[in-house]
């Protein structure tokens, strides 16, 4: 079994000799409505530092005002973006509603960083390709896939990865037979 422990159901959902700590709850909750593993990981967090901002508080003592608190010192102090703030409310927010079961009227009133406008910078198809011809053999492979399907950085190390594996399998299929000679 994995490091979080099994919830019993003893006493309402909670058996306090061996309920799951706060953070182990809200994976666990994550885990259960499949949630990806990075959300779970940024969830937790943003949950842990809203904790330690608060001087390791429960978050069951706390309410709507710790968490308005918290969000507008992340503008300023930690000059994190306003999706970021977003973020880290949401995971708060979640926690409150999915783990805690502690309803949170609407939060509002704190300082939101200004969003920025950013127009995207487009190459030219030729452009693109004098970039291309400049690369080494395998940042050239790269960089194609990623430019000419659309994919992300993340999905072109996996494909990338599985197009390396069916390459060598190949290699040695083909070659294989002639080591022995």
């Amino acid at each position: 079994m994995n490091n979080l422990t099994k919830i019993n159901l003893v006493n309402g959902g909670v058996d306090t000799a061996k309920s799951p700590k706060l953070l182990d709850r809200v994976k666990i909750e994550m885990r259960v409505k499949h949630y990806s593993r990075r959300t779970e990981e940024a969830y937790v967090g943003w949950i842990k530092k809203f904790v330690l901002f608060n001087k390791k508080r429960h978050p069951k003592e706390m309410g709507a005002e710790e968490i308005k608190k918290y969000i507008s010192y992340l503008a300023p102090n930690q000059q994190v973006s306003s999706s970021t703030q977003n973020q880290a409310l949401n995971a708060i927010l979640y926690l409150y509603k999915n783990v805690l079961k502690k309803e949170i009227k609407f939060v509002d009133g704190f300082g939101y960083i200004k969003r920025i406008k950013h127009l995207p910078v487009v190459f030219s198809r030729d452009e693109a390709i004098a970039i291309i011809k400049k690369l080494h053999r395998a940042e050239q492979l790269i960089i194609s896939l990623l430019y000419g399907t659309g994919m992300r950085l993340g999905e072109v190390s996996i494909h990338l990865g599985i197009v390396l594996q069916l390459i060598y399998w190949i290699r040695d299929k083909i070659f294989g037979r002639f080591r022995n000679y």
